[in-house]
């Protein structure tokens, strides 16, 4: 699974054959199929293992916080030139996003799964809030981080992807501040 999201990263999803796969697992290509039915099933696999890729990726500094010190923590971490640059760092989902809806519906139904644990994964720390308001705001979050992380990937290395990275950064301050001034009204 390493070796395939390592591949599925660098070429994508569809340019990615199971040959490619096993070569960089150091196997051969007749191995896959006693592991996986299909492709597609490596994908959902992988999809499913992304909490935990992204989790073993989030530096001590930031599991230690709470609260939403622990999400403007995490978008500082998540959406960095270090982050954008090397993929392999962090959740493989932004490398795929745009081909998982393309794809059957075990593959879809493995990212609704992901996409509501990373909600609840920001609700769970979005608890000064009212109840009614962690969802949404989780939401935001989610938009936000995954829109600018895939826009400054596919940017590169650039003074406009670093500007990308900024302003998700902001706007996740900005939407939490916002949140704070409607509790407080």
């Amino acid at each position: 699974m390493a070796a395939a999201t390592r591949v599925f990263r660098e070429r994508g999803y569809h340019a990615a054959g199971v040959d490619a796969i096993m070569g960089e697992a150091g196997l051969t290509a007749g191995g896959f199929y006693s592991h996986f039915k299909s492709k597609e099933a490596l994908l959902v696999a992988i999809i499913e293992s992304a909490p935990e890729i992204t989790a073993a990726g989030i530096p001590e500094s930031v599991q230690a916080l709470q609260g939403c010190d622990w999400i403007l923590a995490l978008g500082e971490w998540y959406l960095s030139a270090e982050n954008r640059d090397n993929p392999e760092r962090c959740c493989p989902v932004p490398c795929l996003i745009s081909e998982i809806g393309r794809q059957g519906e075990e593959t879809r139904a493995a990212f609704a799964k992901i996409q509501s644990h990373m909600q609840d994964m920001f609700v769970a720390h979005l608890d000064e809030f009212p109840e009614e308001r962690r969802l949404p705001v989780a939401q935001a979050i989610l938009m936000i981080s995954m829109g600018a992380i895939t826009t400054a990937r596919a940017l590169g290395s650039t003074p406009e992807s670093d500007a990308f990275l900024a302003e998700g950064r902001q706007r996740i301050a900005e939407l939490l501040e916002a949140e704070r001034a409607r509790v407080a009204a």
